[in-house]
């Protein structure tokens, strides 16, 4: 909190995490006083601290009138797939943070808000990674990181308005490719792909889950119904064998399609979503 009127005011910003704490950031520097006719030199100023040798880009902004001061971070990435992928920047991990079970990485201050051309890498671990761009809102990105998983990188504004008058904040978040979606009313439904001998991926009623395609065939998916919990799939000794047929997650796929199975009439509907492409099967039919 800053005094109600004072000289101009230098002071040092630390962040600290639960690791530990960033280096001191360099003296920043504000015109002094809050009163009606006091006014700082600028309302956001941009600076850096340093994290274990890596840069961190923060903001400082305060709000004409007001006594609050709120230091954000206008750039953040988190991967949304389960697949614990690693950002680096110039060869450098990005600084990670632990909130809420998620792991959110803070960028540099080479990333801008509203800058499209930032070159960055994905990793998996044991795999080499991945350079790609950070892209600018409204233009995911798509990605394929080895071994052989889809993903897209999406990026969007965020806004903590309400609580802190900060507007323009942006998140990179890494999506999965392909997603699936059980909207039947009380069938479990087991997806797998075509002329591959992996295990299905079984989603109860109203379930959804990503997927990724292996490297051993076709990308073509198929999928079947089960009796209930813990049963077969309907009629089948080996578990594959009255399934839909195969079909491709694609953009020239696009539509709905009716599916004839066992235990009724389903309907498939693949669509899109920025970059990401769904499958949702249900049975209200088409």
């Amino acid at each position: 909190e800053c005094p109600t009127a004072a000289p101009a005011t230098e002071f040092q910003v630390r962040l600290a995490v639960p690791s530990g704490f960033t280096d001191w950031s360099n003296w920043l520097r504000w015109q002094g006083g809050f009163g009606q006719k006091a006014k700082m030199e600028t309302e956001e100023v941009e600076f850096t601290v340093s994290f274990r040798g890596m840069p961190v880009a923060l903001t400082l902004k305060r709000e004409p009138g007001r006594r609050r001061v709120v230091i954000f971070a206008p750039f953040w990435f988190v991967d949304t797939t389960g697949l614990n992928a690693r950002l680096y920047v110039g060869g450098r991990q990005a600084v990670l943070f632990s909130w809420e079970g998620n792991t959110i990485c803070l960028l540099p201050p080479i990333i801008k808000p509203g800058a499209g051309s930032c070159q960055v890498e994905l990793a998996l671990e044991g795999h080499p990674p991945v350079m790609t761009k950070v892209p600018p809102l409204g233009s995911p990105e798509a990605v394929l990181l080895p071994p052989n998983r889809a993903a897209v990188l999406r990026t969007e504004r965020i806004s903590a308005a309400e609580i802190f008058g900060v507007h323009h904040c942006r998140l990179v978040s890494l999506l999965p490719r392909y997603v699936l979606f059980n909207r039947t009313r009380s069938s479990t439904l087991a997806f797998w792909q075509d002329g591959c001998s992996g295990s299905a991926e079984e989603l109860a009623a109203g379930q959804n889950a990503m997927f990724f395609f292996e490297p051993c065939a076709q990308e073509r998916l198929v999928f079947a119904p089960k009796e209930g919990p813990g049963r077969p799939l309907l009629g089948v000794a080996d578990g594959r064998a009255a399934a839909s047929p195969s079909f491709e997650l694609a953009d020239h796929t696009i539509g709905v399609y009716p599916i004839a199975t066992r235990c009724g009439p389903l309907c498939l509907q693949i669509s899109r979503e920025g970059a990401m492409l769904t499958a949702t099967v249900d049975s209200q039919g088409c």
